[in-house]
This record gives structure tokens, C-alpha cells and sequence, in this order.
């Protein structure tokens, strides 16, 4: 819903490796992708900056839909994922 560096610039999604190194997620992909990844991935959201002063305000900074299910070990005995270990 939005673009780094045209919207925003600096910060978005990120994963992180086996070695903790980042893995910048939002210069991969465009305005109108779908993209899948599991929960138990490590990730971040790091905070973004507006670019251009000449919109409105509510057209400033990032814009992300997440279609997910949020799971709780609230409920006992309740499977929920885990990381993988490699």
C-alpha cells in the first residue's frame, strides 16, 4: 500500500538470519504484492520516515495490510508455533 523511498524512506520490515544479521524486507517487494512467511521467522518492524512534505498527513509513512491470525498460549494446551532450530 505504500513504497519505500517514495512514501517513506528508511526503516519497514526486516528478518534476521542464523546470525542475527538484517535482511531488509520492503526494497523486495512493491505496492500490491502478497508475500507468505511463517511466524516463527525472527522479524522487526523498524520505524519509518516520511519522505514528502507536500502530502497530507494521513498520506505520510508506511502502509502495510497483515492478514494473520493472532495465537495465544493464553488457552492451555494450545499448540502455537516455535522457532526452528537449525
Amino acid at each position: 500500500m505504500s513504497k519505500i523511498n517514495e512514501d517513506y524512506k528508511n526503516g519497514g520490515m526486516y528478518f534476521l538470519d542464523k546470525n542475527n544479521n538484517i535482511i531488509k524486507f520492503e526494497e523486495n517487494v512493491d505496492i500490491g504484492d502478497l508475500a507468505f512467511g511463517f511466524a516463527t521467522l525472527y522479524h522487526g518492524v523498524a520505524k519509518s520516515f516520511e519522505v514528502s512534505e507536500d502530502k497530507a498527513s494521513y498520506e505520510f509513512g508506511r502502509w502495510f495490510m497483515g492478514l494473520y491470525t493472532t495465537v495465544s498460549d493464553y488457552v492451555k494446551d494450545r499448540h502455537t508455533g516455535k522457532p526452528l532450530k537449525t
